[in-house]
């Protein structure tokens, strides 16, 4: 086998590689050299095969072209890679779900990941007690802004109705006893008022 296709073999090896295992346009470059360098090859020994005098242009002209693909190529790639946010390890922790340790009222603290962060709670007078679960809407710094997790929430708003009921309840009860203890204490009516009211009426 004549050494250009050898050469030739290794360079094409070298872009399906690339393909395969994307490497930025590294294996591709090489294989494009290999291919250019099997054209030179191929025009420049001594070989009674006719096809060294085709398959050397050929395999320059496939090697020029495969450069520049990869160059174009390996450009977007590692715009692409420059272009993109890499998040944080406090951004990560966006969407995640954390319980309060402490009340939110509407800051406190909650536990998330094994760690406890300082977190404040959105939403005008909004309030939640240990044991909550609420949601990471946003990083300010180095305090996470949360949001209620909707069971929970709806489950509090529950218990917050429940509670001013019981409370309402407990007025009118008092009331009521108030009213009671009113009458049982107002004076009856005297004898000797009821004998002159009789004595009147003889």
């Amino acid at each position: 086998m004549d050494v250009f296709i050898v050469i030739a073999l290794v360079g094409i090896a070298l872009l399906l590689a690339e393909l395969l295992l994307p490497t930025g346009g590294v294996l591709a470059g090489l294989g494009a050299l290999a291919l250019v360098a099997g054209g030179v090859v191929a025009l420049t020994i001594d070989s009674d095969s006719a096809l060294a005098g085709y398959a050397g242009p050929a395999l320059i002209t496939l090697g020029i072209l495969s450069i520049v693909t990869s160059y174009f190529i390996g450009r977007k790639v590692l715009a692409a890679h420059l272009e993109q946010r890499v998040r944080t390890g406090q951004e990560e922790l966006i969407g995640a779900l954390a319980e309060a340790r402490t009340s939110l009222d509407p800051e406190g603290q909650v536990w998330i990941e094994g760690a406890l962060w300082h977190a404040r709670l959105t939403g005008e007078g909004a309030s939640l007690r240990p044991g909550d679960r609420v949601r990471v809407e946003s990083v300010d710094g180095l305090t996470l802004v949360v949001l209620p997790e909707p069971e929970d929430h709806a489950a509090l708003v529950l218990a917050q109705h429940a509670h001013g009921a019981a409370h309402h309840d407990q007025g009118e009860d008092h009331q009521d006893n108030e009213n009671d203890q009113c009458d049982f204490h107002q004076p009856a009516p005297s004898s000797a008022g009821a004998s002159d009211g009789a004595s009147g009426l003889t």
